[in-house]
């Protein structure tokens, strides 16, 4: 089995990573030759040594169950229908967070990770791939990638221009709201 370098569960921003990476490294045939990703939802992979991409839990299961079920455009959302299979996701991705909590030698956080400067964060991730880190090109990879660019480049029902839209905003507040008493 090949050794993977970067996971997460689904869902927990490993698009915009995955793609400010492939821009600084000038493309996916550069990317691969550091880089490899899985999102191992089974546990399969058992080397320590791993980056992993976590994201708040409930912020996972909203986006997942909404790629899942394709509900991007539903204006109103009776979560209540989908209640097992959120808990259940949810279930799934304490699993997979304290397994990889334990496996990983470093952690990136996908909130900080969006809401931080080229200065920040990047250059701990790519010291962490073995790479080298230039404060100008890193900055023109995070502006080529933001999430309106990605809704733009990308449209498959896990990152389009839907995710953009007030419904999908509101929806997501609703969402936590709902699930807000789930003990994680």
């Amino acid at each position: 089995m090949e050794a993977y370098n970067f996971i997460s569960f689904p869902r927990s921003g490993s698009h915009y990573l995955n793609n400010v990476l492939r821009t600084y490294l000038g493309g996916q045939k550069q990317y691969t030759k550091y880089i490899s990703h899985d999102h191992d939802e089974f546990l399969r992979v058992k080397e320590k040594g791993s980056l992993y991409l976590k994201r708040d839990k409930l912020n996972t299961a909203y986006s997942y169950l909404m790629a899942t079920y394709d509900l991007q455009n539903k204006e109103v959302i009776n979560f209540k229908e989908y209640e097992p299979w959120v808990l259940g996701c949810l279930l799934r991705i304490s699993e997979h967070r304290k397994f990889y909590l334990s496996h990983s030698s470093k952690i990136v956080e996908y909130d900080l990770l969006i809401s931080s400067s080229a200065e920040e964060l990047w250059p701990s991730i790519l010291f962490f791939f073995g790479l080298d880190f230039v404060q100008s090109k890193m900055e023109e990879a995070i502006n080529q990638n933001s999430k309106e660019r990605l809704a733009e480049k990308i449209d498959s029902p896990y990152m389009n221009k839907k995710m953009l839209s007030k419904s999908y905003q509101s929806n997501r507040v609703l969402f936590t709201e709902y699930f807000a008493g789930v003990p994680l």
